[in-house]
């Protein structure tokens, strides 16, 4: 299987005059039957994004309309690889040694890092030489996507595998990949709407983080606490994220307590944890938003580094 293969949810695009399409959103749900109804393709763990490309140049929009484009140079290249204007569905992702999608460093990256490079992957198309495509059924719009033949340094088209779910959800299991998303082939592009015909079903996963210390319930929520996490990279640990469950009493009595000003504060752009050298922890979770929220996540067991 092709390593360089293929939306959460959260607010939808504004009316923009310069967003032609608002991306079509996935449902969660269990995995669609092995038949040929079907498109299955790996899902990766990155940003969702719109890409306009014509020879000259490109555009790149986010799922919430935010103009990407300064942040992601590497990608004007794709304008190379167009002959006429396209408007491109996909995901922007970084990848890892092995091939496999690195979250971690994707996010470092959108807080402003110049490295690691990106990949597009893109798996579909909206629009070619000016022709709307959204009610062409995804069967059409896979054809035409790989007639474009878009394959470069950073950038890619994902394979799909018509009819065999259950056989690519334990690869991208085996692989430490995210899942995957299950299309209809008979499903026209739907913009803005949270459609059951494209389905994502998703493993756990876990990553180790830094426990920078603990918000009390009345500093988080009126129910529960929190504790904060960190990531490390070359310029220090940056707050990575909240987890809610899996940590007693003994552990947070081991963290400094911290207020939820002093954490707004630790979360903005550039800032590094200049505290003691923290705890690492190992946290389950399901899913990694954009935004440094972790769904479903649950603190395992702890080591001290």
């Amino acid at each position: 299987m092709r390593r360089c293969v293929t939306a959460r949810v959260g607010p939808q695009v504004p009316d923009n005059d310069s967003v032609k399409h608002r991306p079509m959103l996935v449902t969660s749900g269990p995995l669609r039957p092995d038949n040929d109804r079907y498109a299955f393709e790996v899902k990766w763990d990155g940003f969702r994004a719109l890409i306009e490309a014509t020879p000259s140049g490109i555009k790149i929009w986010s799922r919430n309309g935010h103009d990407m484009t300064s942040r992601y140079p590497e990608l004007q290249g794709l304008a190379c690889s167009v002959t006429t204007s396209v408007v491109l569905d996909g995901e922007v992702v970084c990848l890892d040694d092995k091939g496999n999608p690195d979250f971690a460093a994707l996010w470092f990256r959108s807080r402003g890092s110049s490295s690691p490079a990106v990949c597009f992957m893109a798996f579909d198309v909206l629009e070619v030489g000016g022709k709307d495509l959204i009610d062409e059924p995804y069967r059409e719009r896979r054809h035409i996507l790989e007639d474009l033949d878009l394959s470069g340094p950073h950038w890619c088209t994902p394979e799909v595998h018509v009819g065999e779910g259950a056989a690519l959800f334990t690869a991208t299991k085996e692989m430490d990949l995210e899942g995957v998303v299950a299309k209809r082939l008979d499903s026209r592009y739907r913009p803005g709407l949270r459609s059951r015909s494209w389905t994502k079903t998703k493993h756990f996963q876990t990553r180790n983080f830094a426990l920078l210390g603990w918000l009390p319930p009345e500093e988080w929520r009126q129910d529960r606490g929190c504790v904060v996490l960190g990531l490390r990279s070359e310029a220090g640990i940056a707050v990575a994220g909240v987890v809610e469950s899996g940590y007693g009493r003994d552990l947070v009595e081991q963290l400094p307590a911290l207020t939820r000003r002093e954490l707004g504060s630790l979360q903005q752009p550039g800032r590094v944890w200049e505290g003691a050298a923290p705890i690492v922890g190992e946290v389950k979770y399901l899913e990694w938003s954009p935004a440094g929220g972790l769904r479903h996540a649950r603190l395992l067991p702890l080591e001290v580094k």
